[in-house]
């Protein structure tokens, strides 16, 4: 394995971590402010994010093979790659809002939080 596949992997780990520990604070805050549904609000808003760092990992892992390769084609891919990923953080918003009825704050504010996952991370790499 290359050391810039492996330091990859440690950051995207981290930011899981980072991610999966703010979306539980999130809940469990969200637990004793408002209540059970809004925990569970917080909670999907959270998994929302994870599964789009985890997409987001995805590409960036396959754009390092393919940049080896053509960087042109490589820039291509990451300027298509946003639009998917926008449109995937809208459908999992309309299932919460519509298809599970969640409550729209905590949901937005789960997300958020654990979007901070990432400027966690970064915060960790500056140090």
């Amino acid at each position: 394995m290359r050391q810039s596949d492996e330091s990859l992997q440690t950051g995207i780990r981290r930011t899981l971590l980072y991610q999966g520990l703010l979306v539980a604070a999130a809940s469990v805050g969200f637990a004793f402010l408002q209540g059970e549904r809004s925990a569970w609000s917080a909670c999907f808003g959270g998994v929302g994010s994870i599964i789009m760092t985890l997409l987001l990992a995805l590409k960036v892992y396959r754009l390092g093979r393919r940049l080896e390769q053509d960087k042109p084609v490589a820039a291509m891919v990451v300027m298509l790659g946003f639009a998917p990923r926008l449109l995937l953080v809208a459908a999992i918003f309309g299932i919460g809002l519509r298809g599970l009825d969640a409550d729209p704050v905590p949901m937005l504010l789960g997300f958020a939080l654990t979007h901070a996952g990432y400027l966690l991370n970064f915060y960790r790499l500056k140090q």
